[in-house]
């Protein structure tokens, strides 16, 4: 399985531990990541242009953010969706993050929260896992694909 993970990954510990503990065990399951990071390009609405146009380009299976709107146009995700290509949202900490997500929600395919709490705040989409496994999100993808 080949996915894409729009991230706005920058060069310190404080966000390289996804490489370590969520890229490395999707590994172990054949699950192949490349990170679309949005700050190799010269503005949001360039990133924006290009991640839709490397979703047409390359045959990946799914697309996975953490990121809303100001990262992620809404109309980027709906592009996206056209492609039929399953979408998950995944949502790490802060209490706060899921209020910043409402506007993005409804148009992914699947919410992954780490916070039992944060499932109220988008009670409107369909697909919600709550602290879900590596064993779990693979069986996941596996039914969404």
């Amino acid at each position: 399985m080949r996915i894409l993970y729009y991230f706005t990954e920058y060069k310190t510990p404080m966000f390289q531990w996804q490489r370590y503990h969520i890229f490395d065990e999707l590994e172990h399951h054949d699950c192949h990541v490349a990170v679309f990071n949005p700050l190799d390009y010269a503005n949001k609405d360039e990133a924006n242009e290009k991640v839709v146009q490397k979703m047409k380009d390359h045959s990946y299976d799914l697309f996975l953010t953490p990121h809303n709107e100001e990262w992620l146009y809404i109309e980027t995700i709906k592009e996206i969706k056209r492609t039929g290509i399953p979408m998950i949202l995944i949502l790490f900490d802060s209490l706060m993050t899921p209020l910043r997500h409402r506007n993005v929600a409804s148009f992914l395919t699947f919410l992954c929260f780490l916070r039992k709490t944060s499932k109220g705040f988008l009670r409107s989409t369909t697909r919600i896992s709550l602290s879900p496994t590596m064993r779990q999100i693979h069986f996941i993808l596996n039914r969404l694909l």
